[in-house]
């Protein structure tokens, strides 16, 4: 039906046009056969669009068009097998149970049968799933339909969309209840042929530490016809205990352990419960706990414990046992310092024959204490303390995942035999994590998954994999062909500075794709690019073929202006620019006046023992290990060892480079004999009392305060103490993150809000995370972070300071009861360390009700 007669098209659809018929209609009314084909997995749509034929003669005559849509349901229902699991309601770990999967199918059948522990499905609210709603859902209404009418003739009250209806689900309501973190069980068996009366017996043997609901799913595929089904299995024992631990502690802290016990059987149950524990943490109370149990009670007990000034792993065990029954429950958490470890580094050079007593600085704690020694006989053992500190930086971006691995591809001569392997895994790492990074226009993001390329970042990288292709790795040409497609456009654009064009024109060279034209216009600009810029262009000249090209970029007064620091975009700064030019110079012209001078700018720049950033660090190490292989060392042939008390003695030689790590206080006792200098570096790495870290602030200002799940302060900035800090087993405390600069916004600040004992973070993300007010109250908008990480310990945010305080906001849950230190939260510009704040530390108790 039509509300006018017309020129009709009509169609069938689904994710394509099947079939269409274009008529006149004569009526308002017209009956047309639609042929269909033999298939229609999710049904069609069949559309009508009719237009009113122009009627030149009449005088009030309009512009009309009517659309219209109806889906058309196919039924598969005889395509969809009905399974059955058959298994036992309850089990005992350890024990076999034997699952077996009906249904009437055919010989050539396959099942897929596995279970998964319930606490990791609740995680995501994972559905088992059902192949044949997949394959034979109904589509949803994909093709659009459009018309050129409107160019045709005046705009007179048009339609302003032709609206879609498709299948649509609504959004489905999800448990909010939270979830315990439980030990993971996935029992697993492939797609296997049914047997000869169609169904499958399949014998599965449950782990002896676990308790809990399994859930088994099975999925059959018998040529086109698919079918699903699912069944839980009860895990347990007649006397049943579990023991509740935190995930983490630190040095210090006073907590509870609750033990819980069921008594499953039928007759009272007089048990015995055993605490036992190894590691950093001690028990405050006895060991030793006795209970009478009514048949199908349960109780908790609580333990309390303190962990140790130290650091690492606790074990913890509870055996409980009474009435011929007993169980076992095990677990372990680390005590981790509250704020990350310190380390320090030194560095110096003795002659073979001298010896040199190497002790601890006194700031650093005995327990969890390790030096970690370098020797070999070139001066670029100097530069240990800054790879070191490189591949110790905790972040991820594109430009740190470079700066990490680029150096690896040089770094032998700073590593020891047994660490050369390492470098080769570290580069192939970067490799793999760089594709994570790839958009759908070809260039990098600036972290996985982000949708949008990053120019400066894709060149940065592009670099390195180069490098890697020339050095022996495997390289992934999809990949490469995607990156100079992506940069050949960008540079077209015409949208982006000079010095950014001259990065894309020498990535594109390395390619073996040189933009020459390009690069001639950038050459007579070269007064507009700084020396980061001229050392790009010159390294495109290179990699052209024309290093006469490349030496003209070599402006006289390019080493008398400093590149100034940025911290987005184009990512520079002088000691960047400096070792980029160094890198490149030692490809064109080695022995020029400038890599003396070039030399001695960037370790200048070194503070510490290393740069300012992962930046600087990385390009700095590329282009003096690089000098290093160019230059000739000085004769050495020497032999030595390392001795103290309670030590093995190691036995170094000028053979290769020696590195080795070494626990304990004790001084330890370098001798030598031979001819040659030593270059030694020593890195020690351990805690430091919490007293001894002051709150700071440099240029970035960073606070937080505590909320209760009503918006209530709890805590507010500044870390006022109006009273003792409590909350409640079960509560979710709301934090929130003021980040500022003293004057000019400064991007890529790297928040860090190491979390206390005793809590874990409610991460959004999950179907069992709970964040929202109680009664309906809203708390003020928070600002939005670039990005957010919740990690296991801690919560770290990347976003830009301003001088307007900026609030972020997130939600952490107490879970366990205790007294916890609460770390100071702390901010870093991660181009440059030196801009950093450091907040107070605090105590939070939680209360168990």
């Amino acid at each position: 039906d039509a509300p006018f007669e017309g020129h009709l098209l009509l169609t069938l659809e689904t994710d394509r046009v099947v079939w269409s018929k274009s008529i006149r209609m004569e009526k308002q009314r017209a009956q047309i056969e639609v042929p269909l084909p033999s298939s229609l997995p999710g049904g069609a749509f069949v559309t009508a669009s009719v237009i009113r034929p122009l009627d030149a003669g009449s005088t009030d005559w309009k512009p009309h068009r009517a659309f219209g849509m109806v889906r058309l349901a196919t039924d598969f229902s005889e395509r969809k097998l009905e399974l059955d699991l058959d298994l036992p309601k309850e089990a005992i770990p350890g024990t076999q149970v034997e699952v077996k999967v009906s249904a009437n199918l055919s010989a050539n059948a396959l099942i897929h049968l596995w279970a998964v522990d319930e606490g990791v499905l609740s995680v995501t609210d994972f559905e088992t799933p059902d192949p044949a709603n997949s394959f034979f859902a109904p589509w949803r209404a994909v093709v659009d339909s459009g018309d050129l009418y409107l160019e045709l003739f005046p705009d007179h009250k048009g339609l302003s969309t032709m609206e879609r209806f498709g299948a649509g689900g609504g959004v489905s309501r999800r448990s909010l209840v939270r979830a315990k973190p439980p030990k993971s069980v996935i029992l697993w068996n492939e797609f296997v042929p049914v047997g000869e009366d169609g169904s499958l017996k399949k014998k599965f043997l449950l782990p002896e530490d676990f308790t809990g609901e399994l859930r088994f799913m099975a999925v059959a595929v018998a040529g086109n016809s698919f079918g699903s089904a699912e069944s839980s299995l009860t895990v347990t024992t007649p006397l049943l205990t579990e023991v509740s631990l935190p995930r983490f502690v630190a040095p210090k802290d006073k907590f509870l352990c609750p033990v819980t016990l069921f008594n499953t059987t039928a007759e009272e149950l007089a048990v015995e419960a055993n605490f036992k524990l190894s590691g950093p943490a001690r028990l405050l109370d006895g060991s030793s706990r006795r209970l009478v149990l009514s048949a199908g009670e349960s109780t908790t007990t609580w333990f309390e414990l303190k962990a140790d000034r130290a650091m690492g792993q606790v074990f913890v065990s509870v055996q409980a046992s009474g009435g011929g029954e007993s169980s076992l429950a095990k677990g372990s958490f680390p005590v981790r310092p509250a704020a990350t470890l310190d380390a320090e580094y030194r560095t110096f050079a003795i002659e073979a024959k001298e010896e040199r007593l190497i002790g601890v600085p006194e700031r650093f704690l005995e327990s969890g204490l390790k030096r970690t020694i370098t020797i070999s006989s070139s001066p670029v053992t100097n530069l240990v303390p800054a790879l070191s500190e490189l591949l110790g930086f905790p972040y991820g971006c594109v430009e740190q995942t470079t700066s990490k691995a680029m150096p690896m591809i040089y770094a032998s001569a700073l590593l020891d035999g047994r660490k050369a392997e390492y470098a080769k895994d570290a580069v192939s790492a970067g490799i793999e994590r760089l594709k994570l990074m790839q958009t759908g226009s070809g260039g990098l993001g600036y972290w996985p998954g982000d949708a949008d390329p990053y120019l400066w970042g894709t060149c940065y990288a592009t670099a390195f994999l180069m490098e890697a292709k020339r050095a022996g790795f495997n390289m992934d040409e999809a990949l490469i062909s995607s990156l100079a497609s992506y940069l050949d456009m960008a540079l077209r654009s015409g949208e982006h500075d000079l010095n950014e064009q001259a990065f894309v024109c020498q990535a594109l060279a390395v390619f073996g794709k040189p933009q020459k034209s390009r690069q001639r216009y950038l050459l007579d600009k070269s007064e507009s690019l700084d020396l980061a810029g001229l050392a790009r262009l010159a390294g495109a000249w290179h990699a052209s073929g024309r290093p006469d090209l490349a030496r003209q970029c070599l402006r006289e007064d390019a080493l008398e202006k400093e590149v100034a620091r940025t911290f987005k975009g184009r990512l520079t700064s002088d000691a960047a620019a400096s070792a980029t030019m160094l890198t490149v110079l030692l490809d064109v012209e080695p022995k020029h006046p400038w890599v003396e001078i070039l030399t001695k700018r960037i370790l200048r720049a070194k503070s510490n023992h290393h740069w300012s950033s992962t930046l600087e660090n990385g390009l700095a190490l590329v282009s003096l290990c690089k000098l290093h292989a160019l230059t000739a060392s000085e004769l050495s042939n020497y032999a030595g060892t390392l001795s103290g008390s309670g030590l093995k003695e190691s036995v170094f030689s000028s053979k290769s480079t020696f590195g080795q790590s070494f626990a304990g206080t004790g001084e330890i006792r370098l001798a030598s004999s031979g001819i040659g200098k030593l270059f030694v570096s020593v890195q020690t790495e351990g805690l430091v009392p919490p007293e001894s870290l002051k709150p700071t602030d440099r240029e970035i200002k960073v606070r937080r305060r505590w909320l209760n799940s009503e918006g209530k302060v709890l805590r507010d900035w500044h870390g006022e103490k109006e009273g003792s800090l409590e909350v409640s087993v079960g509560d979710l405390v709301w934090v929130e993150v003021m980040l500022q600069t003293r004057q000019a916004n400064l991007d890529n600040i790297a928040v860090v809000d190491a979390l206390p004992g005793g809590f874990t973070v409610e991460n959004p993300r999950l179907a069992t995370s709970a964040v929202r007010l109680s009664g309906g109250e809203v708390l003020a908008k928070a600002a939005r972070a670039d990005r957010t990480e919740f990690l296991d310990d801690r919560v770290v945010l990347f976003a830009s300071a301003k001088p307007v305080p900026r609030v972020f906001r997130y939600a952490i849950r107490a879970v366990a009861g205790g007294e916890f230190l609460v770390p100071g939260i702390q901010a870093s510009c991660m181009y440059d360390e030196t801009l950093s704040s450091l907040d107070q530390s605090d105590v939070v108790k939680v209360i168990v009700q």
